[in-house]
C-alpha cells in the first residue's frame, strides 16, 4: 500500500505567476556582480531543481522558472561582454575618414566655449561597418547641429574608454549598449564639413529633433526662472541635465526625485488622460455609440500620443517599460479582455531585457520595476479592503467619500513604493527617504500632474499659436515653484533621510524577499522566508566587521589619487585623497562615493589630504557631504581656490575635526593588528614645495606595509630614504603618479617594494609614466600596477600573504 503525495505537492504552479518568475530570474541573472562562486551556484540550482520538481511540483516548478532564465542572463551578460571587447580591441587607432549622419546632438562647456557632441550612424568610412557609430567631439563650435546632417571629418577614432572600478568600465559597457564603437575628436567646426540636410518625410528622428528644438525655445522664452524651466524641460523632453543640483539632491533626498524623470507616471498620466477624454466625448455622440464600443476606439487611440511623448521625451528605461504596459493594457481593453498588470509588467520586463541585456543593472530600471509592482500590489489589497469593509466615508457617491479614498490610496501607493525601493536606494544611493509619503502627496499633484499636463499641452498647441502655448508653459512652471519651496524646507530637517548603505546585492535580495513575503495570503511564504534567510547571511557575511583582512582600494578616477584603506574587522577606514579633474564631473560623487558603498563604508575615521592640489582634493567634498566623516588629515598646507574653501566648509558643517600631522605621529591607536603612522613632512618644513611638503602616511597590519607617497620629489625622498627601516614597504603607491622627478634610487632602494602602483590618467598630458621611472621600478624587483592601463587595483592582505585584483 502506497501513500499518495500531499495534494499541496502536486498542485500546480498558477499559469499568472509563470511569466512574473522567469521576468525575476533573466532580471536577477544579469543584475548580480560577475562571481564565479554565484555562477556556480546557479548552476548547481538548475541540476537540483528536477529532482525538487519530482518531491513537490509547485516549488520545483517556480524554481526552474527562477533558474533557467537567470543561467541564460549571466550568459547573456558574458556574451555582451565577450562580443564588447572583442570589437573595442580591434579599433584601429589611425587616422581615417568618417563620414554618417548625424542622429544625436550634445552640447556642454569647453574652456570658456561650447563643445558639440555628435553621434554619428557611419556609411561609406572603412574600416567601420555601415550602421556602426562613432562618438565625434567637436571641441570649440559656433554653429548649431541639427539631427539629420550629413558630416565628413579625418580623425583618429579610439574604443570607448572610462573610470574602472568594481570590475567594470562603466563608461564603455554604455557606450556599447548605446552603439557606440569608438570616440574620436576635432578642433573645432571647420575641421567638419556638413553637407545639407536631407528633408526626408521618413527621418522620424529629424523632426522628433526640430520639435524638441522648438520647444525649448518656446520654454526660453515663457519660463524665465532657472530652476522652475530646467524641471518643465525634464518632464515635456525628458532632459533633465540642466536642473540645478541644489534642486536635484533636495528631491532625491525627500523620496520625489522619481517626478524629475518621464517614467511611468507620467506616461500613465498621458495615456489615462487621452482615454477618459476620448472616451467622454465619444460617448456623447449617439451615432458611434450606437455602432461601436467606444472604449475599444478610444483605447486604441490613447496608444499614439504615448508613444509620441516617449519619442519626444528620450525614450528612457522607465519610459519605455510603461509604454510597454500601456500598449498591453489599452490593447486588452480594445480587446473587449480584462487587462493582467503583472504580465504586462513581466512582459515589458523580459521584453528590455532581452533586448538590452544591461539594463537590469541600472538603478532607474530597478527602481521603476520594483515600484510600480508595489502599485499593483497595493492597489489590489486596498481594493479587497473596500469591498469587505465598506464604509460610508469611501461611498463613492458622496464628495467627502471620494476625497477620502483618493487621499487614502495616496498615501498607500506612496507608501508602498517608499518600502519596495527602500533596499534599492540604500544600495544605490546610500539613503532612505523619511518623509518620501508626505513628499508625494504635495509634488505629484503640482509636478508629476498638474505641471506635466500644462508642459505637455502649452508645447503642443505652441507649434500652432504661441500666443495661447506659451502661457500655458508659463502656468505649468507656476506650478513647480511651490512644489520647489517645499522640497527645499522638507531636505534641510535632518529627520528627512535615513543615511543607510547596502554594500552586498545578496541582502537587497533578502530584504525585498522578506517584503514579498510579507505580503497577506502570499504564496510561497516558506520558500520566500527561506530564500531571505539565505540571502542575508550571505549578506552578512560580506560585511567588514567579520573580515579579518586589510583592504586597499587604488581608484581609478583618471589624473588624479584615490585610495580607501579599509582596516581589519571594526577597525575603521580611510580615503586617502579623492581625485578632481575639474569641469562638471565630480569624481567624488560619481566614482568615490560609489566605491565607498560597495566596501560596505558607512564612516570614515578619516578623510586625509596629502597636499592642496585639486586633483588630489577636488572630489572630497561630494565625499564629505555622501558619508559620516570624523577628522580631516593633513600637512596644514591650504590652496587658495574657492573649492579648497567650499572642502572646509563642508567639512566644519559635517562636524568632521580637522588635524595637522607631522613627521612620528601615529594619529590613531593600533587595532585589530593594523597601525598607521605618519613619515613625513617633519613638523618644522618651511620652505619645501606643495608637492615635498606631502603627507606620507605607512599603513602596517602584520607582513604588509603599505607605503601612500602623495606626490613628494626628490628632496623628500631624500630625507625618506635616510630612514630606510621606516620606508621599507612591501606597496608603494608611487610618488608624483611616475614623474621623472620622484622614485629615485635611493628612496627605491630604502623602500624596495613587492608591488609599485601608479595612480595616473589614461593618456594623461604630463606624459606620466616616465619610461626611467618604470624602468627603475623593474630594476629593484616591483611589479607595476598602474590605473590608466590596470583600472582600479585591489590589494587584500591577511597579514601574511596579499592578493591582488585588478578591473582590467
Amino acid at each position: 500500500m502506497t501513500c499518495a503525495r500531499p495534494l499541496s505537492a502536486r498542485r500546480p504552479l498558477a499559469r499568472s505567476a509563470m511569466l512574473p518568475l522567469v521576468a525575476v530570474g533573466l532580471l536577477v541573472g544579469q543584475a548580480l556582480p560577475e562571481d564565479d562562486l554565484l555562477t556556480a551556484l546557479l548552476v548547481a540550482g538548475v541540476l537540483a531543481a528536477p529532482t525538487l520538481l519530482l518531491r513537490h511540483r509547485r516549488l520545483g516548478t517556480a524554481a526552474l522558472l527562477l533558474l533557467v532564465p537567470a543561467s541564460i542572463g549571466r550568459a547573456q551578460i558574458a556574451w555582451e561582454d565577450a562580443r564588447r571587447d572583442a570589437r573595442l580591441a580591434n579599433v584601429a587607432e589611425e587616422v581615417c575618414e568618417l563620414h554618417g549622419r548625424v542622429v544625436a546632438v550634445r552640447l556642454g562647456p569647453s574652456r570658456g566655449g561650447t563643445r558639440a557632441t555628435l553621434d554619428l550612424e557611419l556609411r561609406g568610412s572603412p574600416p567601420f561597418a555601415d550602421g556602426e557609430r562613432v562618438r565625434l567631439t567637436v571641441w570649440s563650435t559656433e554653429r548649431t547641429w541639427r539631427v539629420g546632417e550629413s558630416v565628413r571629418a579625418r580623425a583618429s577614432p579610439r574604443a570607448p574608454r572610462g573610470f574602472c572600478n568594481q570590475g567594470t568600465d562603466g563608461y564603455a559597457r554604455w557606450c556599447w549598449r548605446s552603439g557606440i564603437v569608438a570616440l574620436a575628436s576635432v578642433p573645432n567646426d571647420a575641421a567638419v564639413e556638413v553637407e545639407p540636410r536631407s528633408e526626408n518625410a521618413l527621418a522620424l528622428d529629424t523632426w522628433i529633433d526640430d520639435a524638441r528644438t522648438s520647444i525649448g525655445a518656446a520654454l526660453e522664452r515663457a519660463v524665465t526662472d532657472h530652476a522652475q524651466r530646467s524641471i518643465l524641460r525634464a518632464l515635456v523632453l525628458g532632459d533633465q541635465r540642466e536642473i540645478p543640483r541644489d534642486v536635484r539632491d533636495a528631491y532625491a533626498r525627500t523620496g520625489t526625485a522619481h517626478v524629475l524623470s518621464v517614467s511611468g507616471l507620467h506616461i500613465a498620466l498621458v495615456a489615462t488622460s487621452v482615454y477618459v477624454a476620448l472616451a467622454w466625448l465619444l460617448a456623447r455622440w449617439p451615432w458611434l455609440a450606437l455602432r461601436v464600443l467606444v472604449v475599444r476606439v478610444a483605447a486604441l487611440a490613447a496608444i499614439p500620443p504615448a508613444l509620441a511623448y516617449t519619442a519626444l521625451s528620450g525614450g528612457a528605461v522607465a519610459t519605455l517599460r510603461a509604454l510597454a504596459m500601456a500598449a498591453i493594457g489599452l490593447g486588452a481593453v480594445s480587446l473587449v479582455r480584462r487587462p493582467d498588470v503583472w504580465t504586462a509588467l513581466a512582459a515589458a520586463a523580459i521584453a528590455l531585457a532581452l533586448s538590452d541585456p544591461g539594463v537590469a543593472s541600472e538603478a532607474s530600471f530597478q527602481l521603476s520595476f520594483a515600484s510600480v509592482a508595489a502599485l499593483v500590489v497595493a492597489g489590489e489589497r486596498l481594493q479587497r479592503l473596500r469591498l469587505e469593509h465598506a464604509s460610508p466615508w469611501l461611498a463613492g457617491e458622496r464628495l467627502v467619500g471620494r476625497v477620502v479614498a483618493v487621499l487614502l490610496a495616496a498615501v498607500v501607493a506612496s507608501l508602498a513604493a517608499t518600502l519596495a525601493t527602500a533596499p534599492l536606494t540604500a544600495f544605490h544611493f546610500g539613503s532612505v527617504a523619511l518623509v518620501g509619503v508626505v513628499a508625494n502627496l504635495v509634488v505629484v499633484p503640482l509636478v508629476g500632474w498638474l505641471a506635466l499636463l500644462l508642459g505637455l499641452v502649452g508645447a503642443t498647441v505652441s507649434f500652432v499659436s504661441p500666443a495661447v502655448g506659451e502661457p500655458l508653459l508659463w502656468l505649468g512652471g507656476l506650478a513647480i515653484a511651490p512644489a520647489n519651496r517645499f522640497v527645499a524646507w522638507l531636505a534641510a530637517q535632518p529627520w528627512c533621510a535615513l543615511d543607510v548603505s547596502l554594500a552586498s546585492p545578496a541582502t537587497v535580495i533578502g530584504l525585498l524577499a522578506l517584503l514579498v513575503a510579507a505580503r497577506p495570503n502570499a504564496a510561497g511564504r516558506r520558500a520566500l522566508l527561506a530564500l531571505a534567510a539565505i540571502a542575508l547571511a550571505a549578506g552578512l557575511a560580506s560585511e567588514r566587521p567579520w573580515r579579518r583582512e586589510l583592504v586597499v582600494r587604488f581608484l581609478d578616477v583618471g589624473q588624479g589619487d584615490a585610495a580607501l584603506v579599509v582596516l581589519p574587522g571594526s577597525a575603521g577606514a580611510l580615503l586617502i585623497d579623492a581625485g578632481g579633474l575639474g569641469g562638471a564631473f565630480d569624481t567624488g560623487e560619481r566614482v568615490v562615493l560609489p566605491a565607498l558603498r560597495r566596501a560596505a563604508v558607512r564612516r570614515l575615521d578619516a578623510l586625509v589630504l596629502s597636499h592642496p592640489d585639486f586633483d588630489h582634493y577636488g572630489g572630497m567634498a561630494a565625499v564629505a557631504r555622501g558619508v559620516r566623516v570624523a577628522e580631516l588629515w593633513s600637512s596644514g598646507r591650504r590652496a587658495r581656490a574657492p573649492a579648497f574653501e567650499d572642502l572646509l566648509a563642508t567639512l566644519h558643517g559635517a562636524g568632521a575635526r580637522a588635524r595637522t600631522l607631522a613627521r612620528g605621529d601615529v594619529p590613531s591607536a593600533a587595532r585589530a593588528g593594523a597601525e598607521v603612522a605618519v613619515l613625513h613632512p617633519p613638523a618644522q618644513l618651511r620652505n619645501a614645495s606643495e608637492n615635498d611638503a606631502s603627507l606620507v602616511l605607512r599603513v602596517t597590519f602584520g607582513a604588509t606595509r603599505v607605503l601612500f607617497t602623495g606626490d613628494v620629489e626628490e628632496h623628500a625622498e631624500a630625507a625618506l630614504a635616510g630612514a630606510r627601516d621606516a620606508v621599507a614597504a612591501t606597496v608603494l603607491k608611487v610618488p608624483h603618479h611616475g614623474s621623472r622627478t620622484s622614485s629615485t634610487r635611493a628612496f627605491l632602494a630604502a623602500s624596495r617594494p613587492s608591488l609599485a602602483v601608479a595612480m595616473l590618467g589614461w593618456r594623461n598630458r604630463f606624459g606620466f609614466p616616465a619610461p626611467a621611472v618604470r624602468e627603475r621600478h623593474a630594476a629593484f624587483g616591483a611589479a607595476w600596477r598602474e590605473t590608466a592601463a590596470h583600472g582600479e587595483v585591489v590589494v587584500v592582505s591577511d597579514g601574511q600573504l596579499e592578493r591582488v585584483r585588478l578591473c582590467r
